[in-house]
């Protein structure tokens, strides 16, 4: 049985099973452009809502954008140890319940937005944009895989419309 496959087996194989060409290059360029937005402020606070809009030439498939937008959403939770990335979805319009965009009443995708929001929960409202480049970097298979579902899920509605 063969156990090493080449790049383009493995592409070769993504397709079969539904993954669309490019989608691994453009969502570790979109975290990577992350990861250097933040680096550039490390020494900042992030807000309780953080709007970080990339440019590039992303494609997945035949979908080519040039523009995402990353909400960084931020929330207290007293309880936790260190902050965490709690969840990271396609990001949707939102009925608010109490003006709390964490609070969801009812969510309403539309895909004109490209844009996919992050979740963080620390336990100090305060938390430096270096902490979580520094916690995207620590963490990065596990979001990238994230961030890539996500991704999935703006090129399915592309592709359907």
């Amino acid at each position: 049985m063969k156990t090493h496959y080449t790049g383009t087996e493995i592409k070769l194989m993504l397709e079969s099973v539904g993954v669309p060409t490019h989608i691994y290059e453009t969502t570790n360029l979109i975290y990577d452009d992350i990861i250097k937005y933040l680096e550039s402020k490390s020494n900042n606070y992030l807000l309780r809502n953080n709007l970080i809009t990339l440019k590039g030439e992303f494609k997945i498939n035949e979908f080519v954008f040039n523009e995402i937008k990353i909400n960084l959403y931020v929330s207290q939770d007293r309880s936790l140890g260190s902050t965490e990335i709690t969840s990271l979805v396609q990001s949707s319009s939102i009925d608010e319940i109490n003006n709390d965009p964490l609070i969801i009443k009812r969510l309403v995708y539309s895909p004109e937005n490209n844009s996919i929001d992050f979740t963080i929960l620390t336990p100090e409202m305060k938390v430096k944009c270096g902490d979580i480049e520094n916690y995207l970097i620590k963490n990065r298979l596990e979001l990238l895989s994230l961030l890539s579902h996500e991704l999935k899920h703006i090129y399915d509605v592309e592709k359907n419309q």
